[in-house]
């Protein structure tokens, strides 16, 4: 669960970083065509004139003045400056995300660790008792071990049984989905 929200964030800071480098690409094409039509309407006045009236566009509104399209070149190169600045910042988070070591298991973790490997010890003993105990009695018997006539188990109840358990762990997996997903939600 943990690795997958942390797959997540590494997915998310990957589509970052491919917007972030669409849209410094786009920033860097405007302000290259933005410094080009500049140098264009620079190179058609002559130097040290000034025109009496701006000209006209063919729309009824004056032209772009030279200190508006300085402006928006200004403009545009100190977002491309902190574009820059977002994209280094957004790889540096992912740098330390790659190279941080796994966080190691909870406490939970160990502690369920720790109960599987106690209740396997614990089937193991009772698993060579029982083979001790049948050894025992096959001995006793002559060799021929006698089975119960009456069954203290029928086959129906112990299917009931089986299919209770297995709808009362499906239960308790639900609960438990839900629980963590609740508790998700303050985070």
């Amino acid at each position: 669960m943990i690795f997958d929200g942390q797959d997540h964030i590494h997915q998310s800071i990957n589509a970052i970083n491919r917007r972030l480098n669409e849209l410094i690409g786009t920033s860097q094409q405007l302000a290259t065509q933005i410094g080009q039509l500049a140098q264009q309407g620079a190179g058609v006045q002559q130097a040290g004139q000034v025109p009496a009236q701006p000209p006209a566009t063919g729309t009824g509104t004056p032209a772009i003045q030279r200190h508006e399209v300085d402006h928006l070149i200004r403009n545009g190169n100190d977002l491309v400056q902190q574009l820059n600045q977002l994209k280094n910042s957004v790889e540096g988070i992912a740098r330390e995300k790659r190279d941080a070591p796994p966080a190691p298991p909870s406490y939970e973790d160990q502690a369920g660790t720790q109960l599987i490997k106690n209740n396997v010890d614990e089937m193991k003993t009772i698993l060579k008792q029982m083979q001790a105990d049948a050894y025992v009695n096959s001995q006793k018997g002559g060799g021929a071990s006698s089975c119960p006539e009456v069954s203290c188990l029928s086959t129906t109840y112990f299917g009931v049984f089986i299919v209770g358990q297995v709808v009362l762990l499906l239960l308790y997996s639900v609960y438990q989905s839900r629980k963590e997903a609740a508790a998700k939600k303050f985070y």
